[in-house]
């Protein structure tokens, strides 16, 4: 109904990879194109960031951060604060 596109995340704990499982592209103009079976790095993305931000604290913290786009997060810190405010707000 909203014409956005939908995603399925899994993250698998013996792994530590999170996978698309399902994906439903949208039909907005302007939109980006989500892929099932590739891995999605956890701090660089809302999908990865909502499990990232409720996993223990030390996980993160174990991350290469790789910069992907100019507003990717590489920097432990920062990073400990937008979980934060990812826990805080609940989503």
């Amino acid at each position: 109904e909203t014409g956005e596109t939908i995603a399925y995340l899994s993250f698998d704990g013996a792994t530590s990879k999170a996978q698309f499982l399902e994906v439903i592209q949208g039909w907005r103009p302007i939109h980006y194109k989500l892929e099932t079976g590739v891995d999605v790095p956890l701090y660089a993305g809302g999908a990865g960031k909502a499990v990232l931000a409720h996993l223990p604290a030390d996980f993160a913290d174990g991350l290469k951060l790789e910069r992907f786009t100019e507003a990717t997060i590489t920097s432990h810190s920062k990073l400990r604060a937008d979980l934060q405010s990812i826990r805080d707000r609940g989503w």
